[in-house]
C-alpha cells in the first residue's frame, strides 16, 4: 500500500511540476531527488539555500534592537530582510501592507536591506502615505 502511495505522490508531483516554468529547491539534495524520480529536468530547477546561523547566533539574540518600533510592545511589526532588487519584489510587500494598514493602526513594516531600488521604494511608501507605517534601513550586521 505505501509503494502505491508513494507512485501516486510521484505521479501528482510530476504533473504539479510540469506546469512549472522554473522551480526553485532550498537544497542541492532535494534538486537531485526531484531529478533523480523523474520529476523534473534539472535544466528547470534553481538551487537558493536556506540562511545559516551564525555560531553566536544564541548571544546575537540577546542583544537590544535599535530599531523603536522593535521596542515598542504596542505595535505589531513585520520584517522583511533582503536585497532591494526588483526580483525581491518589494513593491508587492508594500503595496500589500498599505492594506494592513486600512484596518490596523499598530502595524509597521521594517524593510532591512540596499540595493539599485531603494529611491522608488521610498517614492512609493511616500506616494501610498505611508512613512509614518514603513521604514527602510541599511543592512545591519545583527
Amino acid at each position: 500500500m505505501k509503494f502505491i502511495s508513494r507512485m501516486i505522490y510521484l505521479i501528482l508531483m510530476k504533473i504539479t511540476y510540469l506546469k512549472a516554468k522554473y522551480i526553485i529547491a532550498n537544497s542541492n539534495d532535494t534538486k537531485d531527488d526531484l531529478v533523480k524520480n523523474k520529476i523534473v529536468n534539472e535544466n528547470k530547477i534553481k538551487v537558493i539555500v536556506n540562511p545559516v546561523l551564525p555560531l553566536e547566533y544564541k548571544d546575537l539574540l540577546k542583544m537590544d534592537c535599535s530599531h523603536k518600533w522593535l521596542n515598542n510592545k504596542e505595535l505589531k511589526v513585520i520584517l522583511s530582510v533582503g536585497r532591494l532588487h526588483k526580483q525581491k519584489d518589494f513593491p508587492f510587500l508594500i503595496e500589500c501592507f498599505s492594506e494592513v494598514i486600512k484596518h490596523d493602526k499598530l502595524a509597521r513594516l521594517v524593510i532591512v536591506g540596499e540595493g539599485d531600488e531603494k529611491e522608488y521604494l521610498l517614492s512609493l511608501i511616500k506616494d501610498l502615505n505611508l512613512n509614518d507605517f514603513i521604514d527602510i534601513v541599511n543592512f545591519q550586521s545583527n
